[in-house]
């Protein structure tokens, strides 16, 4: 659904919001509902919907992006999971972020925070 609003309207027009707009329900056997599945399956969605119309050093910057993005929508739900598999996804993402210390999602923030309080939670077990 977000890559049909993102091609039918401008990027410009989205922003982001501090309070939930919507919930997304997950069926068992869904893609959705298994997120190292999903992870295998995006880049071949990303490829086809959201590289399209791009070239150079922006598609170069997008594609880091999704990376990244990649990486991170797993770690998100392995960590709910309570799964330390989370842990490698959501460094990755970090790696992939084309501009680490600039313009910083505030979710990467939230995540750095997440990720240092597991390493010192496992480190001191």
């Amino acid at each position: 659904m977000q890559l049909r609003l993102a091609d039918r309207y401008a990027a410009a027009l989205f922003a982001p919001m501090t309070e939930q707009l919507a919930v997304y329900r997950k069926i068992a056997g869904s893609l959705s509902s298994n997120a190292m599945r999903f992870f295998h399956e995006r880049p071949a969605i990303y490829r086809n919907s959201c590289l399209t119309g791009t070239s150079g050093i922006s598609r170069f910057l997008l594609q880091l992006r999704l990376l990244a993005y990649n990486y991170f929508d797993p770690a998100e739900s392995l960590s709910d999971e309570g799964s330390l598999a989370y842990l490698p996804c959501m460094l990755k993402s970090f790696v992939f972020w084309p501009s680490p210390c600039f313009a910083m999602h505030n979710r990467y923030k939230v995540a750095i925070v997440m990720t240092l309080q597991a390493c010192r939670k496992h480190m001191s077990v």
